[in-house]
């Protein structure tokens, strides 16, 4: 890459991470461009089974990537009765790149780094 533009990279991987998604049966549920938060912007892929979340988060100049899994219905329903928690997804993978780290990486990598976990 020449110059990082956050939004062009963004495209890219969610465009990537879209493609293998959607082969397992994800589909896009939501997305947003927020502007006023320096450019932060979303999109949600989801399943029955879980979803996964592509940000960039223009505050904090980095991309993250996040795996959700559902739990079954008897557990979210015990869950929030009994210990009141809203959060019934469990975070199954995480990857966060800083906006600094494009420098050492191609856009080989950088999509590499978002979907070998998938």
């Amino acid at each position: 890459m020449d110059a990082f533009d956050p939004q062009r990279t963004f495209e890219l991987i969610e465009r990537e991470v879209g493609a293998r998604l959607q082969a397992r049966g994800y589909a896009i549920t939501k997305q947003d461009f927020i502007a006023h938060a320096e450019g932060t912007r979303y999109t949600i892929f989801s399943r029955p089974s879980g979803h996964v979340r592509l940000t960039w988060d223009g505050r904090a100049q980095k991309f993250i990537l996040r795996s959700y899994r559902k739990g079954s219905a008897i557990v979210r329903t015990l869950r929030m009765t009994l210990l009141g928690r809203h959060d019934l997804d469990k975070l199954e993978h995480e990857t966060i790149v800083r906006a600094e780290e494009w420098r050492s990486l191609g856009e080989e990598e950088w999509i590499r780094k978002f979907t070998d976990k998938l």
